[in-house]
């Protein structure tokens, strides 16, 4: 089979710990295994950096578990090129898996070019990734508690035309409840138009 990296590295990553092995094929046909296990705190993250650096080693490939792999590339990326794996493409054989084992196989697997890499998006694009999920995340909690509000408003009959403008910025007069006195109705148009204004800048987005 054709060897497609003479140098590389495969990591097993945990959420404590990630055990690395970097193989290396000079001339032989069996390589040689160096294997080393490191926090996943910031500064031995950049002690693993600097490990495999040291040992001329720029390409490694570790599995997508959970968003462990995250700090860890981010750490890694402007340097090291780092390939993403997902698990059924590096699933080890059952009844021969631990953690140090975990790391030689991927890193064999890897140096024979039989993993397929993820896609990783460049750096601004993760990050507007998350500040468009985390938006997402606040406009339906705002629109839940929303719906809330007004379903026990709606069951104790407190029907306040102010307490609608707070909540959703706009009032649907034909929405409301029609046990009103003879002259609600007109009063209600007259203080919709005078709050229309201040309604808007009551709105959260």
């Amino acid at each position: 089979m054709k060897l497609t990296y003479q140098t590389c590295c495969g990591v097993d990553v945990h959420k404590s710990f990630l055990v690395a092995t970097i193989i290396k094929t000079t001339g032989g046909i069996e390589p040689s295994y160096q294997k080393m296990r490191f926090s996943t705190f910031n500064n031995s993250i950049l002690e693993f950096k600097h490990w495999l650096l040291d040992n001329d080693c720029r390409d490694i490939c570790m599995e997508s578990t959970g968003k462990y792999w995250i700090p860890v590339f981010n750490f890694l990326e402007d340097e090291i090129n780092v390939t993403i794996a997902n698990l059924k493409w590096v699933k080890a054989v059952k009844g021969n898996k631990d953690d140090t084992k975990d790391s030689k196989w991927i890193g064999d697997l890897f140096r024979l070019g039989l993993v397929k890499g993820s896609y990783i998006p460049c750096k601004p694009i993760r990050i507007l990734r998350e500040y468009s999920r985390y938006r997402y995340k606040l406009v339906s909690c705002r629109s839940s508690e929303k719906n809330r509000y007004q379903n026990a408003l709606w069951l104790t009959a407190t029907f306040f035309h102010t307490t609608f403008l707070l909540l959703t910025g706009q009032m649907d007069l034909q929405s409301l409840p029609c046990r009103r006195l003879p002259d609600e109705r007109k009063y209600m148009q007259i203080t919709l138009k005078r709050n229309a204004s201040s309604a808007t800048a009551e709105r959260l987005f």
